[in-house]
């Protein structure tokens, strides 16, 4: 996290290493344990205060577009980036 002035950028970094998950087939065998692929996210956020009531902000998820599986079977969500305007009364 860095702050300065009236602004403040924030950089995530989350790693999971491998991981063991259980998947259940139609068929016999009905439960098969898998490993689960490490995975590192990079998260970021930026704040920027325009005024006293005015604040600015940008958030980037994912930021490497990491493929990954918290649960097998299941891909989770892609990069996402969103912006707002937070207003302070």
């Amino acid at each position: 996290n860095y702050a300065w002035q009236h602004s403040n950028l924030n950089v995530a970094v989350i790693h999971t290493g491998s991981q063991l998950d259980n998947f259940f087939p139609p068929a016999p065998p009905f439960q098969i344990r898998v490993n689960l692929k490490r995975y590192t996210l990079v998260n970021i956020a930026l704040n920027h205060d325009v005024s006293d009531q005015i604040q600015l902000r940008l958030r980037l998820d994912n930021a490497l577009a990491a493929d990954y599986e918290e649960v097998f079977g299941f891909r989770a969500p892609g990069r996402a980036a969103s912006a707002g305007i937070h207003f302070r009364l």
